[in-house]
């Protein structure tokens, strides 16, 4: 009886969410096409409508009173970066071919008004221009916490301008295996003056934060 029990709730569980993932594989159909021909990693062809979590991070950037130049680091095919409202838009990624297929998306759908170029947080060169924002969501699990502190410090004490921020997501469930670093916004930002700002949950345990010089949360 119990067996039967758990694949009824089973089934109705699956068939709850049908609709759902009905939506999500729609959505995504424009991605699988375009990865038959860039053949970038399968986890960019998820539609940006169903990460509630990158939405709410084009809406806290574009409500910033200064807008002139935001910069996204590991911006995959540009979903985020694309939809801001900046003057200047730059995504930087360590993926040539996700970088080959962002630029097509932004020559069709953007009228190139993102720039897209080659950057490893870890290894390339340190950045040059200053910028009002600065996203560095969902890569970072891949880099260790004490390497992501010190390229946190440089671009905030470097190229932020004086009410810029920067906004990353932290994982807070250490119990997730698809992660493998698990990082502390304290611990991130305990060596700059700044203020953290905590934008929003979301499923999976993320947890988006702003860490800024100036405060736009009044």
């Amino acid at each position: 009886m119990l067996q039967k029990k758990i694949i009824k709730n089973l089934n109705l569980r699956r068939i709850r969410h049908l609709p759902t993932n009905i939506s999500k594989l729609y959505f995504s159909i424009p991605k699988i096409i375009l990865r038959l021909f860039f053949k970038f990693n399968l986890w960019h062809i998820s539609s940006y409508r169903h990460r509630k979590y990158a939405i709410s991070i084009v809406k806290h950037a574009n409500a910033k009173e200064i807008r002139n130049k935001a910069l996204e680091i590991g911006c995959g095919l540009g979903d985020i970066i694309r939809r801001l409202d900046y003057n200047t838009k730059v995504g930087l990624d360590n993926d040539e071919q996700v970088l080959k297929a962002a630029r097509f998306v932004s020559k069709v759908f953007d009228k190139n008004k993102t720039d897209f170029n080659f950057y490893d947080l870890v290894n390339s060169d340190t950045l040059n221009e200053i910028y009002d924002v600065v996203l560095v969501p969902n890569f970072a699990h891949a880099i260790s916490s004490e390497i992501l502190k010190k390229k946190i410090e440089h671009i905030f004490l470097n190229n932020l301008s004086d009410s810029g921020e920067i906004i990353l997501d932290v994982i807070e469930d250490k119990n997730l295996q698809n992660y493998r670093n698990f990082h502390s916004v304290d611990y991130l930002s305990e060596s700059i003056e700044c203020e953290i700002y905590k934008i929003g949950e979301f499923k999976h345990s993320r947890t988006i934060y702003s860490i800024s010089k100036k405060s736009n949360h009044l």
